[in-house]
């Protein structure tokens, strides 16, 4: 009988403590990629103005806002170039039209303030393959095939990081 009690005594805490804890709420992703290569999302063409590609994104953040997400995968380095400032590699070709050339302004860091102040995380998105869209394209003195083109392999008309 004193086991009997006890269990269902025991039974009755558990059930009382899980009553009384809140539900987690499960966090959701809700999220979009933003292509930065050939332009196919942001910035719409190469060698827009800087104050013209900020305002292009934050049409794009405040869109995203408006659907209620809380999420951007934004492509900060699509061809072996970056759409930051980096010592290692050269600034993207999407951003000014010609790799190698400063947009003026530090675009990851722009885009993260601005998605911060929507409540929406940004995620950086690199592509670690591509090297270059068009091998015949002019590349910039510090890009990978450059530095070591012996990491590179061609694929028809484009160039990938093996």
């Amino acid at each position: 009988m004193r086991d009997i009690v006890s269990r269902n005594a025991a039974a009755l805490l558990v059930i009382l403590l899980v009553s009384v804890t809140p539900a987690m709420a499960a966090k959701e992703f809700r999220g979009a990629w933003v292509a930065s290569v050939h332009n196919l999302d942001w910035p719409s063409r190469p060698g827009l103005p800087a104050a013209v590609q900020q305002a292009e994104l934050i049409a794009l953040l405040n869109r995203a806002a408006e659907l209620k997400l809380n999420a951007i995968l934004l492509q900060v380095r699509p061809a072996s170039d970056a759409l930051y400032a980096s010592s290692r590699e050269p600034w993207s070709q999407f951003l000014t039209g010609t790799q190698g050339v400063s947009p003026g302004y530090d675009p990851l860091a722009f885009a993260i303030a601005e998605a911060h102040a929507r409540g929406i995380e940004l995620h950086a998105w690199i592509n670690p393959f591509r090297a270059a869209s068009n091998a015949a394209a002019k590349l910039a003195s510090d890009h990978i095939s450059k530095t070591h083109p012996e990491w590179i392999r061609r694929y028809g008309a484009q160039l990938w990081v093996d």
